[in-house]
């Protein structure tokens, strides 16, 4: 089963906030991910699982943030899911080389995150976003046609390629 069978029939509440982080979102940017975790997720009805997708804010405005950081948080919220019973997949951060606030810094943050991600097996499982879109090439970067040219974020492409990384089946276990 996958996001292309017409037997699948979910529906997908988007909880995401622009510009919202992990650890400490401006209030502008509404409360952080896990201030919010329980109006925004627990709260509603029909909820089989949680894709998690966020830290690259974090990286970007927090320069100071460790993986580690980063990484605590995720835990956090990964044992709120699981204690209400609920499975979380994790998705890798995407490449933003090229953006006004990359840095090698925060390169190395996003790849470290991205390998905890990956190969921790604190998910129930993974959805490879940075994988999908970055540029072979230069994995640092988004590859062209999937940048909706700030580098940083995707354009409709590179949202339609997100999407269709996600085996759907996942949320029918």
């Amino acid at each position: 089963m996958n996001s292309e069978d017409p037997a699948v029939k979910l529906s997908v509440l988007n909880a995401g906030l622009s510009a919202n982080q992990l650890i400490d979102s401006p209030p502008e940017k509404g409360e952080n991910a896990l201030d919010r975790l329980e109006r925004d997720v627990f709260d509603q009805t029909g909820v089989k699982g949680i894709l998690l997708h966020m830290g690259e804010n974090d990286i970007r405005h927090n320069p100071d943030y460790s993986s580690e950081k980063i990484i605590d948080r995720m835990k956090e919220i990964i044992k709120a899911a699981h204690e209400k019973d609920l499975k979380i997949y994790g998705g890798t951060l995407m490449p933003f080389k090229g953006s006004s606030m990359f840095t090698e810094t925060g390169e190395k943050t996003r790849q470290e995150v991205n390998e905890w991600i990956r190969t921790s097996g604190e998910f129930d499982g993974v959805v490879d976003f940075d994988k999908a879109v970055r540029d072979p090439e230069e994995p640092e970067r988004f590859l062209a046609e999937y940048d909706s040219g700030d580098q940083l974020h995707p354009n409709d492409k590179g949202y339609k390629k997100m999407a269709e990384s996600v085996d759907l089946s996942i949320f029918e276990k």
